[in-house]
């Protein structure tokens, strides 16, 4: 209910929510249903500690992270990238399963290729430089966003904020 009050709000919709929570907890408390589809997150994956996994809210300047998912079959998932500067590599150990939009508009596309399987890939945040004037590009921060679209949304299902250190 909380999440649902705060992605209306967030959308500047005032709406009333039902009370739904008994009807849900009536249908696990009675059902066989078993999830078989799903969409991880996993703390850590082939390259180190997962960006995408709720634990990391902020990463060290220069060093390499994962950027990674597991995907059961039918599932999809698109990330947008934008603030920062970030660099990711592409051999020799380069993205698994991920098509990667060129920069543009400040920011980047990372999209799943195949389902049923995980996505992956090697990737650095670094502090943007400073301008002659002490300013930084307008493009860049000390914050990289991270949108998530799960299973074709056209609006993102979570965002978060990564402060680089």
């Amino acid at each position: 209910r909380e999440n649902l009050k705060s992605r209306y709000s967030d959308l500047g919709l005032e709406v009333t929510i039902s009370d739904f929570e008994k009807n849900i907890q009536t249908f696990l408390d009675s059902t066989t249903f078993a999830i078989t589809k799903f969409l991880e997150y996993p703390q850590f994956t082939s390259y180190g500690a997962n960006i995408l996994s709720d634990s990391i809210t902020s990463v060290k300047k220069d060093k390499f992270y994962s950027m990674g998912a597991t995907l059961s079959k039918g599932m999809h998932l698109k990330i947008i990238i934008s603030g920062g500067l970030w660099y990711y590599r592409l051999s020799p150990n380069g993205p698994k399963n991920f098509s990667i939009s060129t920069y543009e508009d400040e920011k980047q596309v990372f999209e799943l290729i195949e389902d049923n399987t995980e996505c992956d890939l090697p990737i650095q945040f670094t502090i943007p430089p400073y301008d002659e004037n002490g300013n930084r590009n307008k493009a860049t921060s000390d914050t990289v966003k991270i949108e998530y679209f799960e299973n074709y949304s056209p609006i993102p299902t979570k965002v978060k904020d990564i402060i680089i250190q």
